[in-house]
Order: C-alpha cells, then sequence, then structure tokens
C-alpha cells in the first residue's frame, strides 16, 4: 500500500516523502527517523493512505519520545557507613 508522509508546521508542508510498504511498522520507523529531523517545536508528522484519508497524524516531540531507546539504569546500593550511592558493579 502507498502513503504519504507530511512534516507540517502551522499548515506548511516542511517535508514529504511517498512509501509503498507492506507492514505498518514500516510507516512507523520512518516517522521516528522524520522526528529525529525535526528540531522545531509545533510540527506534526501526517500520514494519509491512497485514498487520501488521514491515518497517523502525531506531533514530532511526541513521536521522538515514543521511539527514543530507554535509559539503562544502573543499580545502586547505599553505603550505610557514609550514607554515599555507589554503582554496583
Amino acid at each position: 500500500m502507498r502513503y504519504d508522509l507530511k512534516v507540517l508546521r502551522d499548515d506548511e508542508i516542511v517535508a514529504a516523502e511517498r512509501l509503498v510498504v507492506t507492514d505498518v511498522r514500516d510507516i512507523w520507523s520512518r516517522i521516528a527517523s522524520m522526528a529525529d529531523q525535526v528540531d522545531e517545536p509545533g510540527c506534526q508528522i501526517c500520514v494519509t493512505e491512497e485514498a487520501g484519508g488521514i491515518a497517523i497524524l502525531i506531533g514530532a516531540t511526541a513521536a521522538r519520545g515514543l521511539f527514543k531507546p530507554p535509559r539503562v539504569r544502573t543499580p545502586t546500593v547505599i553505603d550505610g557507613r557514609f550514607g554515599r550511592r555507589r554503582a554496583i558493579a
């Protein structure tokens, strides 16, 4: 199926491209890449299908938040004698 992706800022098209995909996951990975390229506030990514209906409409900031890999947390313990935290190796 064919989809059109557009980055919109105040109803102005900032970037656009057309994709032919067989799996919806391919669209989401492309949305993630487009969101990484947009650093202006207020931008939206609009995905329309062949018939012209909106399939996905998401803010660029929200898209970056969805696809950001989770932070790796280092477990810590509290050293009771000094009250300091230290990383577990």
